[in-house]
């Protein structure tokens, strides 16, 4: 189904060990980035802002064998499916500091919401969590998923304060209906979640096993 005009969507990418990669979005109207130049400042400016509001909410999270490594905006002016411009900012230093060794597919989730009922009016991100050990109830502490929400809340009030060419609103871009809606509330809470596309690929690594004689 098409995605609407005006519409881009900015992905969060890394890598974690045993040649995993990672990644995470959510989108933005942004009817300015009709041009290569324009959506690839628009990538920077995302990514800088993501440094100063969202870092210090992401990297606890992750263990330091895990980094998160590239911005990319895929800009859509004309709707989709395909994007017609690319834009991309590396991210340095972005290196987790957790000291947990959690399963490498473990996510906290969050919902983007709206404000309008239904699942074509919700957005959701896996921020990756595989440096968060569980507490004895087997929960995800409380203090780092306040401080995800926290700093990606800032995050989307960063994007939605840019002015000029780089103006944008984040949202949740529905393909069934081809419309985007703005997203006023991030929420979390404490449930371990995993992207099963990511727990699938993950390899049996050692094997043990043992002989039976009928």
């Amino acid at each position: 189904m098409p995605i609407p005009e005006g519409a881009a969507r900015v992905v969060l990418s890394g890598t974690a060990p045993n040649s995993e990669i990672f990644e995470t979005g959510f989108w933005v109207a942004a009817t300015n980035l009709t041009t290569r130049t324009n959506t690839q400042a628009f990538a920077a400016a995302v990514q800088t802002s993501m440094q100063s509001t969202a870092f210090a909410g992401l990297v606890p999270l992750i263990s330091s064998d895990t980094r998160y490594t590239s911005l990319k905006v895929y800009s859509y002016p004309s709707g989709g499916p395909t994007a017609t411009y690319v834009g991309e900012a590396p991210i340095v230093s972005m290196v987790g500091t957790g000291s947990g060794a959690a399963p490498l597919y473990q996510c906290i989730v969050l919902s983007l919401r709206t404000g309008i009922s239904g699942r074509s009016f919700r957005g959701r991100m896996y921020l990756p969590a595989t440096g968060t050990a569980l507490t004895s109830a087997h929960r995800l502490p409380t203090a780092p998923v306040a401080a995800a929400v926290l700093g990606v809340g800032n995050w989307f009030n960063a994007i939605n304060a840019f002015t000029g060419d780089l103006t944008a609103s984040v949202s949740v871009v529905s393909q069934h209906l081809t419309e985007h809606f703005d997203v006023n509330e991030v929420t979390g809470d404490d449930k371990p979640d995993v992207q099963r596309r990511r727990e699938n690929k993950m390899d049996r690594g050692t094997v043990a096993s043992k002989i039976v004689v009928p």
